[in-house]
């Protein structure tokens, strides 16, 4: 039942991923491709930016962590410009801004969830060796 979840959660995911980036890039398709650059990790940008950090440090969670750290500060930025661009110039177009920097938020977290839970030993089990 997990599993169903999961892949429902994923594909609703990248679906909505895809209507974020076709909406910002609409207009031109060169700031969707440096949107997805970001290196924000559920972007493909923060994805080469952990496996930097990993071929760097040699650690494959250590390198999650920072990037989605690092996602995290993009996302709290977005939702920061969207609501002040939506309340000092009444722009509508900050409630995309808020709406993109939530989901990037939310799809970091997740990130790490199924990542660094999947990596990182529980407390006091031992590694099969």
């Amino acid at each position: 039942m997990s599993a169903v979840a999961f892949s429902t959660s994923r594909a609703a995911t990248k679906y909505a991923m895809s209507i974020a980036v076709l909406t910002v890039s609409e207009r031109s398709p060169t700031r969707g491709l440096a949107f997805n650059l970001l290196p924000a990790i559920p972007l493909d940008g923060g994805r080469i930016f952990r496996s930097a950090l990993w071929r760097f440090k040699g650690d494959f969670a250590s390198g999650t962590r920072v990037a989605t750290r690092v996602g995290r500060a993009f996302a709290y930025l977005m939702i920061a410009a969207g609501i002040l661009s939506l309340f000092t110039i009444g722009a509508v177009s900050g409630l995309w801004l808020v709406f993109i920097g939530w989901y990037l938020l939310e799809a970091a977290g997740m990130e790490a969830r199924l990542t660094l839970g999947s990596q990182s030993p529980r407390r006091g089990s031992h590694s099969p060796t």
